[in-house]
């Protein structure tokens, strides 16, 4: 997970819309997506798998593993909401770092609220390049309502996330998990505002 955190902050740094807001706005955006962005990575990642989940260390997390009922719960509805319909509307790594870069910009992420046109007119300039990308350029342009069914994973992606946070407090809570300082700042309640800056 710190990996792909840490990636995740290297990416939005990249992007200049993000540069341009106000620090806390930053942190606050970083925070609201990070969860997204670990089960987005996940499900998009397995996609030429099935019923597994691919990590990054080149492990598999089956759809169903034993024991592990809290794990299976987010495994499963990882596979079955996100990485199946992935799959079947055959998405590519454009559609995917698009649906990231909605997803990030939210202005109703906690803590952005002063930045909220900002953030709003940035989403809706994304929204703008990926709808002309998906009916115009993408080789499956005539497929119907492709671009609405790539919108629809964004609802399952939220709510699978806030059980993978949820999962993450019980597992520090219980002591099954080192949460190092990244995760806890990103994915747990904030009691930092320097993420940007600390990351290299």
């Amino acid at each position: 997970m710190n990996q792909q955190l840490t990636l995740m902050v290297e990416w939005a740094k990249q992007l200049q819309e993000f540069q341009r807001l106000p620090l806390n706005t930053q942190v606050a955006l970083l925070r609201h997506f990070s969860a997204q962005h670990l089960v987005m990575c996940a499900a998009f990642r397995s996609i030429h798998l099935n019923d597994v989940i691919y990590l990054t260390n080149e492990t598999c997390l089956p759809r169903d593993p034993p024991k592990v009922p809290d794990v299976n719960r987010v495994a499963a509805r990882i596979v079955d909401h996100l990485t199946t319909p992935m799959r079947k509307l055959q998405m590519n790594e454009i559609e995917y770092v698009a649906l990231k870069a909605i997803a990030l910009f939210d202005p109703l992420a906690k803590g952005a609220e002063d930045s909220f046109q900002d953030i709003d007119e940035t989403r809706q300039k994304v929204l703008e390049s990926f709808e002309r990308h998906v009916r115009h350029i993408s080789p499956l342009r005539d497929s119907p309502r492709r671009f609405s069914n790539l919108l629809l994973l964004l609802p399952p992606m939220l709510n699978i996330a806030r059980d993978l946070i949820e999962d993450v407090q019980l597992a520090k809570l219980f002591g099954l998990a080192s949460i190092d300082r990244l995760m806890q700042e990103l994915l747990l309640p904030p009691d930092s505002s320097t993420i940007v800056d600390k990351t290299p």
